[in-house]
């Protein structure tokens, strides 16, 4: 008895349940997440159509297009359409996985088996929910190795031109697609220069290599919005060695492109999530040694580069990072390492020849896998605004209105980012205020672009006059005193009778105010 699938309708009916499945555990409860500083970032970006809305890094521009033709569509600006616009893209995966497994291994049951890894992993899960880039990143990204693979194999101008609109749109989705830039150079410049590592003859690899680099130009149009990006972000991203060890730097990448939880590990446990892990590699290596058997060690040198060259980037540059921030800067490599898995998976499938035991076997892994992707974490930041709200509803009696600081130095206009999630979330009719540059600007609604939501904005012109009272702090950093704030102001002279911190990102800091100017410098917050 053998676990065979018999048709490509067959293949196709798994694939379908599988979407299926993908797409209702990425839009499980979604509608209770609302938003969070990095999401906010993007449904400026989308309902502004600017990249810089009033000094925000810029984001990738290709998600917000999407989400604002979505938003657009659906006549709303609602936090549940930034989170189901990311799942639908996360479930649109599962099907490139399987092509990209199925074309590889030249089976359909690989495909599936990459198919339900991908349906059920924690990290593609994870990043389905976010409404950030990520999802649409990990769909072009593997595509785009995908249609690498297409071109190398038949070197026909059809092929290298998919390859070039992904790798277009890849560079749209993300700055990250560099990395897989310098992962297709090197494989590109190894085939063409060491024979045994492609088909053909000298003149078939020159010209191969001839197309790889006039396509590659052709598409690499796409990652040309950095020159937009503020320098800043891009230096802060090099830090030095990863500073908790190598160790610490494996284990985080191995439980997070495989069975999860998604998030850093910088202590020295090991759980079930670490003997998965081990599993899952122990997988790669197998799926790796089954190519090269096969006679593809073209393939090999690929997936290799593909899961190795980011990590060793990554280990080089995160430096002090022990958040979780870095994990989603190894989204890219998620995809080609579960194709691999799964070629390992089915290997050691063949060599048992009793079907109980395979249906056993793979019913045992994927629920080791399952048991995390049913109780992902979320960001924290979304329960932390909902409470700022809530104070602020509850004590709004006692509150003259709401100061929101700039959560980097200078920024003109305030944050626009915590007072548009504030204003989301809010329900009582508290004024609120930018301080920024040493001056205060009251915050009203204004319609967005296409009229399809409103989005808070701060007033040109300063206020000079407040009323004296308590008056809740809003900021992304922690708030050492309110007289970093009463100091620094221009137009209107403040003294601090108290300081109070209530929670993370909120301080109630009681002003007496008067209306003469101090004169003194723009704001350093401490």
């Amino acid at each position: 008895m053998n676990l065979k699938i018999e048709s490509k309708q067959s293949a196709y009916i798994v694939l379908v349940i599988l979407v299926s499945l993908g797409l209702a555990i990425r839009t499980y409860g979604i509608g209770r997440l609302d938003f969070w500083y990095d999401e906010m970032g993007m449904w400026l970006y989308s309902l502004t159509g600017s990249p810089f809305p009033h000094s925000a890094p810029t984001e990738p521009p290709l998600m917000p297009w999407l989400m604002y033709i979505w938003m657009w569509w659906m006549k709303s600006g609602d936090s549940f359409h930034i989170h189901f616009l990311p799942a639908v893209l996360g479930s649109l995966a599962i099907p490139v996985s399987y092509l990209f497994a199925a074309k590889v291994d030249d089976s359909r049951i690989t495909g599936l088996v990459a198919a339900a890894l991908t349906t059920l992993s924690p990290m593609a899960i994870f990043y389905s929910r976010e409404g950030r880039p990520y999802a649409l990143f990990i769909l072009v990204s593997s595509s785009l190795y995908l249609s690498f693979i297409w071109a190398h194999l038949k070197n026909s101008k059809p092929a290298w031109l998919s390859y070039s609109l992904l790798l277009c749109l890849s560079g749209l989705s993300h700055l990250l697609t560099a990395e897989i830039g310098v992962v297709l150079l090197i494989f590109a410049i190894a085939t063409r220069f060491i024979a045994p590592l492609s088909s053909g003859g000298p003149d078939l690899r020159a010209r191969r290599f001839i197309h790889f680099l006039l396509f590659s130009f052709a598409g690499g149009v796409g990652i040309l919005w950095i020159l937009l990006r503020p320098s800043g972000p891009v230096r802060a991203a090099f830090s030095g060695i990863y500073q908790f060890g190598l160790l610490s730097y494996f284990r985080t990448v191995l439980v997070n492109l495989g069975p999860g939880p998604v998030r850093p590990y910088t202590d020295w446990s090991f759980g079930p999530s670490e003997f998965l892990a081990i599993l899952f590699f122990l997988l790669f290596l197998a799926g790796l040694r089954r190519l090269h058997q096969s006679g593809r060690d073209d393939l090999v040198l690929l997936f290799v580069l593909a899961c190795s060259v980011p990590m060793v980037i990554k280990y080089f540059t995160l430096g002090f990072r022990g958040d979780a921030v870095w994990v989603r800067w190894i989204s890219h490599t998620l995809l080609p390492f579960l194709v691999v898995v799964s070629i390992g998976f089915e290997s050691i499938r063949r060599l048992l020849k009793n079907a109980y035991i395979q249906v056993v076997l793979a019913a045992l892994f994927m629920i080791g896998i399952l048991r995390v992707a049913v109780d992902l974490p979320e960001n924290a930041e979304y329960n932390e605004f909902k409470r700022i709200a809530r104070y602020t509803k509850e004590n709004s009696v006692e509150l003259e209105g709401v100061l929101i600081l700039p959560y980097r130095q200078g920024a003109s206009g305030g944050d626009l980012r915590i007072t548009n999630i504030y204003f989301y979330l809010k329900r009582e009719l508290l004024p609120a205020y930018h301080v920024t540059d040493g001056e205060i600007r009251k915050v009203a609604l204004a319609p967005s672009l296409g009229n399809i939501t409103q989005i808070a904005r701060a007033d040109n012109h300063p206020e000079s006059r407040l009323e004296s009272g308590k008056y809740a702090v809003l900021w992304r950093r922690p708030l050492e005193a309110c007289d970093d704030i009463a100091r620094t102001l221009k137009n209107i002279k403040a003294i601090v009778r108290e300081s109070s911190p209530i929670m993370e990102g909120l301080t109630v800091c009681d002003f007496d105010f008067s209306e003469t100017g101090s004169g003194d410098a723009a704001p350093v917050f401490h």
